[in-house]
Parts: C-alpha cells; structure tokens; sequence
C-alpha cells in the first residue's frame, strides 16, 4: 500500500522543516546556511512526491502537519528579513542622514555571487 510511505515520506519533510525551524531561531551564520540547505532538501523532497496523493487519515494528518511547520518557517524568514530591512535602515541614516522625504537614504551594497557545483 502506498500511503504509509507517502506519510513518511510527508513526516520525514516536516523534520527537516523543523530542523531549519531550530536553526532559525539562534540565527548565527552557520545555522542560518545550514537551514537553507535543510529547507531545500525538504523542497527537493517533496517535489519528488509526483505522484497523486490518497486521502487517508495518514496522510491528511501529515500534509497539515507539514503545513503548519512550512507556515512557522515562512514567519521565521519573513521575521529576519525585517529584523535585517530594519538594521539596513538605521545603518543608511548613521551613514547618510536622512533624505529630504524623512527616509533614510539606500545603502549602496557589493553584488555578491554564490556559486555551487
């Protein structure tokens, strides 16, 4: 039968999406490229799962399960992104003042590239 695995295989996902969850949460540089690596494994995995999937207690119990742990990560990021827009802020008005409008100027940032393979 293939729904067990298939809510295994959902279950499995949702620990590595916990896994970035912790990560995230002591946000030092390590943690933070190591949850990257953990939340494209889990994207990874879950597009693998191409095939349709049964409805069953199972796997309905897993896919929110998934779900919610998706939806913590996404306010995880989404925290830190504001938490680094709010510091980027303060840096262009300690370095710039402010411009005419009361805003603080952008701050001008090196392109960097990573490259993996």
């Amino acid at each position: 039968m293939i729904t067990p695995d298939i809510a295994e295989r959902l279950a499995a996902i949702r620990a590595q999406v916990d896994r970035a969850c912790t990560m995230l949460i002591s946000p030092d540089p390590g943690n933070l490229e190591e949850s990257s690596r953990f939340l494209q494994a889990a994207s990874l995995d879950l597009a693998g799962i191409a095939s349709p999937i049964a409805a069953t207690e199972n796997t309905l119990a897993a896919s929110r399960s998934l779900r919610s742990s998706v939806r913590h990560a996404a306010a995880l990021l989404q925290h830190a992104a504001a938490f680094h827009q709010g510091w980027r802020r303060i840096l262009g008005s300690i370095c710039s003042g402010y411009q005419p409008g009361g805003s603080p100027p952008a701050i001008e940032r090196q392109a960097r590239v990573s490259i993996e393979g």
